[in-house]
């Protein structure tokens, strides 16, 4: 078992590779014979069925009965007239020494899985010698079968991610240091999603310098692209339930759990009471919250049971980058205070989201007012210089970067100095000192009606930043520019 993209296709050919190549013969003392049903490229009829198929006796029962018809058509009962494959396999297997590779559980739906779970649990029942082997991903196992072990594949450790990087990348050192400078190092434990990253690296010689840009294509490709690549429709339990909508629902999901329930880890009521917040959004029935979790994690490998009665989102970065793609869609004036106050880093990533990284963080900002934390407001600035919005020169965002200077007021040097090295940042903030300087004194004075910035329903501040950012910080270096 695993998640998708942790190996468990890859894995299972590998075990294949290496019985063939008889590197595991010490398990058994007569070499064993590999035999490998894809249980997704099947048109499933019955177990017993296609692994006849795969050795190739179907055409044997055909001949028995006399029939010409295609052998790859013949219903189970039809075979069972003649004699019952369901006796004559399994002694046949033994007699092989055979492996039985069946990979795929979770992909076959409903229906189909429950008539392939009895069949197997006979077939188990039966074999004395031969072995079965099942992939399926986490969360879509819900039962024990007799005689079975479960096995979970592990993440990948460093040592593991440094060695794939090295096969990769002739020069994985700068690719490790992209990683680190820009977060994103907690997503390579898996090694779709490493080599994904890997493969843009390669071909661009660099990471996206916006990590959101990287987490859609990860996130799009957990959703859709594994079984798009691998020719797989997923059957869901709900008509309207594709991809756009899990990626809608997840969205909504995130939000409501990062700043209603609070929680990164949260418990199956704390889900429950989000999903009725949201269910109807989605035309998803009230009371299936768990089923619906079930079905994010089968599906995406993004919603994760960790026992217990408890879930949570895979990763953090994800969890926050799809709050934030909920936050970017959502009205500008629906954004609570307290957001900022409580957890500030999907706002920073819906700032890089928005299609108007200016508007974004400025009305933001000039909303917040002069009294929160300096704390939270450096959180949010260093989130801001790692997600890398796109921002433009103009009057506005310069006096959103004086807003929150003067939150920080002289906080952390080190990364004021860091944002304002950004040369659009620089100049932003030179177009709205020199408004400023201009008009002190009306602003002080809160003189006549509001201006706004053009374009918005932002006024123009009336406040005037606090002397240690205009004149410890700025202003000097401001000067000395122009």
């Amino acid at each position: 078992m695993g998640d998708p993209g942790a190996g468990k296709t890859t894995t299972l050919k590998r075990l294949v590779a290496e019985i063939l190549r008889y590197k595991l013969k010490y398990l058994i003392a007569k070499r064993p014979i590999p035999i490998v049903v894809t249980l997704r490229d099947e048109n499933f009829q019955s177990l017993h069925l296609m692994i006849a198929d795969k050795l190739g006796i179907l055409s044997y029962f055909s001949k028995y009965k006399g029939k010409n018809s295609d052998p790859h058509k013949m219903k189970k009962k039809e075979v069972n007239d003649t004699s019952s494959l369901a006796d004559i396999l399994p002694i046949l297997l033994d007699e092989m020494n055979a492996i039985i590779f069946l990979d795929g559980l979770d992909e076959l739906d409903h229906g189909e899985r429950v008539s392939f779970e009895r069949e197997l649990q006979q077939l188990a029942r039966k074999l004395q010698k031969a072995r079965v082997i099942i992939t399926c991903r986490s969360g879509s196992h819900v039962r024990d079968f007799f005689n079975f072990s479960t096995y979970e594949i592990s993440p990948l450790d460093e040592a593991q991610v440094s060695a794939v990087a090295e096969y990769w990348l002739d020069d994985p050192d700068n690719f490790f240091k992209e990683l680190e400078k820009l977060k994103l190092t907690e997503i390579c434990d898996r090694p779709l999603l490493l080599i994904q990253t890997l493969v843009f690296y390669r071909k661009k010689d660099y990471l996206p310098k916006q990590p959101s840009k990287l987490y859609r294509n990860l996130t799009l490709l957990l959703l859709a692209e594994w079984d798009e690549q691998r020719a797989i429709i997923r059957k869901s339990d709900y008509a309207n339930f594709e991809r756009d909508d899990k990626y809608d629902f997840l969205a909504a999901l995130a939000h409501e759990l990062t700043y209603f329930s609070k929680k990164k880890t949260f418990r199956e009521e704390d889900l429950i009471k989000a999903y009725k917040r949201i269910h109807r959004r989605f035309e998803l029935p009230i009371n299936e919250a768990k089923t619906v979790a079930r079905e994010l994690e089968s599906h995406t490998g993004i919603v994760v049971d960790i026992g217990a009665g408890s879930f949570q989102l895979s990763y953090l970065s994800l969890q926050e980058y799809l709050c934030a793609e909920y936050l970017v869609r959502s009205p500008l004036s629906d954004l609570k205070q307290r957001y900022f106050t409580e957890y500030p880093a999907p706002l920073a990533i819906a700032v890089a989201l928005a299609p108007d990284p200016n508007h974004w963080f400025s009305h933001l900002v000039l909303e917040m007012g002069q009294n929160d934390e300096a704390v939270v407001a450096n959180i949010f600035l260093n989130r801001i210089i790692i997600e890398k919005p796109s921002f433009v020169k103009s009057e506005f965002l310069g006096y959103g970067v004086l807003a929150l200077l003067s939150i920080l007021d002289g906080y952390s040097h080190e990364t004021t100095q860091k944002f304002l090295d950004q040369k659009v940042i620089f100049e932003s903030v030179g177009l709205a000192l020199r408004r400023f300087e201009k008009k002190e004194k009306h602003y002080r004075k809160k003189l006549g009606a509001p201006e706004f910035f053009e374009g918005t329903d932002v006024a123009i501040p009336t406040f005037a930043p606090r002397p240690s950012v205009r004149y410890g910080i700025l202003l000097p270096s401001f000067l000395k520019e122009n």
